[in-house]
């Protein structure tokens, strides 16, 4: 069982979805403390299409206490927030070659996990879903907050989880290297996996992927290279990380 995990973030960058990619099963880890700072309400986008500048895309949330979990932080859905993302995205790449293929699927999704969720959680999973859906990525899914585990700290949550569901790899960020404990997984007979998907993509030669900008939402690689190229970048990475398995 090859297993990834992530907090359920607003509108993805691409390395997300790599990991569900990589992944037989993934877990929405949606039963942490929420951080007002974090992707879990935002995602970044160029200011306009030459991406000379970039600027978050942010769902506004309603004030919530300091240890509020992030599947009870609720959007503020008195503010017309929907129709200013739709706008932006279509502004910033209304000239891009796939933008009429995927640009009405993608304000479809925004406006149905809108209209059909009462929290900020429940509107990203909808989101990813309905993107892993657009991307034929079919790996299992479980939110955390489902699992009968008990939280006893960042670390030995998420090895809990893995042992939980049988995991024999882990596939994580590179950037958890600074705070993972190696020892945790070694003792559980887990190999985990670091994925460098941004590195790898930000020294790309490939002129097709040089397009896009590893850093920013799935929305500019949607726009700018379509599913195949998507689908493609995906396949050849995942073999250079199978290697580690």
């Amino acid at each position: 069982m090859i297993l990834s995990i992530h907090q359920p973030n607003y509108l993805p960058w691409l390395g997300f979805f790599f990991k569900i990619y990589m992944s037989d099963h993934f877990l929405i880890l949606d039963d942490v403390q929420f951080s007002k700072n974090a992707l879990t309400k935002r995602t970044l986008l160029p200011i306009d299409n030459k991406i000379t500048t970039k600027k978050y895309l942010t769902v506004p949330v309603r004030k919530a206490p300091l240890h509020t979990l992030i599947k009870d932080v609720k959007f503020d859905e008195q503010r017309n927030w929907v129709g200013h993302h739709i706008n932006r995205i279509k502004s910033i790449y209304h000239k891009e070659e796939y933008f009429d293929e995927w640009m009405y699927s993608l304000e479809d999704i925004i406006r149905e996990a809108f209209e059909t969720s009462a929290t900020l959680s429940a509107l990203n999973i909808i989101i990813i879903t309905k993107l892993c859906d657009l991307l034929e990525l079919s790996c299992q899914k479980t939110i955390t907050s489902s699992v009968p585990i008990q939280y006893r700290g960042r670390n030995e949550y998420i090895v809990d989880l893995l042992q939980y569901f049988d995991a024999r790899v882990y596939v994580s960020g590179s950037g958890a290297r600074n705070y993972d404990n190696p020892q945790l997984y070694r003792l559980a007979d887990i190999k985990c996996v670091y994925s460098d998907f941004y590195n790898h993509m930000k020294n790309t030669s490939d002129p097709i992927f040089q397009k896009i900008d590893p850093s920013l939402s799935i929305v500019d690689s949607l726009m700018k290279i379509g599913i195949s190229e998507i689908k493609r970048c995906f396949r050849e990475y995942g073999q250079k990380l199978e290697n580690q398995f």
